[in-house]
């Protein structure tokens, strides 16, 4: 889902849809998550809030990257990634990383450098890659419930109001740094405007007839790392969905309906550790370790383990596929759209090291 060089992880998000969430009636349990809710214009909901509550925040020049440095202070949160199919949270610390050497910026270059929280928090239990450039709206909420309870959150929207990111405060002695950051990021004007025109649409596909097939199986087969895949898309002007159609024999195989809840379904029965990418435009959030259970009836799933919960609209996945590249085995499901919902990934264990393609295998082809 991400393509950023920090990380050279398989999965590039290009252009997803957007998770929109709209506010609760009320307000909810400190440890408590408002509804998902799957609709559009997230950022107008809060806008018609503004107020003591719902404080609009200024993101103009990196602030949305300095906001997020900031929250490095909050210690205990929970984080909420989406996209109009899949929604990702997990609940943890996110680890701080410190420029190299640890030493302070002498130059602008290296206060960018510095600035930029490694491209996302990475190495801990909230793991995230950021593409800032389409952060363009954020707000500091603040819930509280009948019986005295307060949830905190940060929430980030598009230039067109649809959301990219939430942050909810799960440590409570950390509030006043949640006020602070409010205070100084707070918008000087406290109304939000909306660019009036829709989401750019989606470029039209490129006729297979038009792309030299051959070449591009030869670039897919000779790749050394599967973050090259991305690069490799860009070349020879395919989209995701269009590159697994093309991919040279034995490298991608289309798989059912029901697949996503069989993969998971295995992976939970053997104790299999997974990697599982969500994401939009604007993050990609990654998730390693166990599935505790799954859950869910023919319109949705849900799949949980401490910490970690992976919400699906399973029911509504247009096509799935086994991918392999450079030697790594993904399986990614896709909207009616093309665009990619979530993958999963396996991790390598020395007991079972063939564990993750064994369960590959044994999911229904389409």
């Amino acid at each position: 889902m991400t393509i950023q060089p920090v990380r050279r992880r398989l999965l590039a998000c290009s252009g997803a849809l957007l998770l929109a969430r709209a506010m609760p009636a009320r307000a909810a349990a400190p440890d408590a998550v408002p509804p998902f809710i799957p609709v559009r214009d997230g950022a107008r909901a809060l806008a018609a809030t503004i107020g003591p509550n719902v404080v609009l925040l200024n993101t103009a020049n990196n602030a949305a990257r300095d906001i997020m440095r900031r929250a490095l202070d909050f210690g205990h949160i929970m984080a909420q990634t989406g996209n109009e199919l899949a929604v990702m949270e997990r609940t943890g610390v996110a680890m701080r990383l410190e420029r190299e050497g640890d030493a302070p910026a002498s130059d602008a270059a290296g206060d960018a450098q510095g600035r930029n929280v490694a491209g996302g928090y990475v190495g801990g239990d909230i793991d995230l890659n950021f593409n800032f450039d389409a952060w363009r709206h954020a707000f500091a909420v603040t819930r509280r419930g009948n019986d005295g309870s307060v949830t905190r959150s940060l929430e980030f929207f598009d230039a067109h109001g649809d959301a990219v990111h939430t942050l909810y405060l799960r440590n409570e002695a950390a509030g006043g740094l949640f006020d602070m950051l409010a205070r100084d990021f707070r918008a000087p004007e406290q109304r939000l405007s909306l660019e009036a025109a829709p989401a750019p649409a989606k470029a039209e596909e490129k006729p297979d007839s038009a792309i030299d097939i051959r070449q591009f199986r030869q670039a897919w087969l000779t790749m050394a790392d599967p973050g090259q895949f991305g690069a490799i898309m860009a070349d020879f002007g395919v989209t995701r969905e269009q590159a697994l159609r093309l991919a040279p024999p034995g490298m991608a195989r289309q798989l059912g309906g029901d697949a996503v809840r069989r993969l998971l379904d295995d992976v939970v029965r053997h104790r299999l550790p997974i990697m599982v990418l969500v994401g939009n435009a604007g993050i990609t959030q990654r998730y390693t370790g166990l599935i505790a259970n799954v859950a869910g009836d023919t319109v949705a799933c849900t799949a949980q383990a401490p910490g970690f919960s992976l919400r699906l609209r399973d029911s509504a996945f247009h096509s799935g596929y086994a991918v392999r590249r450079a030697g790594v085995t993904s399986v990614e499901f896709f909207g009616k759209d093309g665009e990619l919902a979530v993958a999963f990934l396996g991790v390598r264990e020395r007991a079972r090291p063939q564990a993750w393609d064994e369960v590959i295998q044994g999911l229904p082809k389409a």
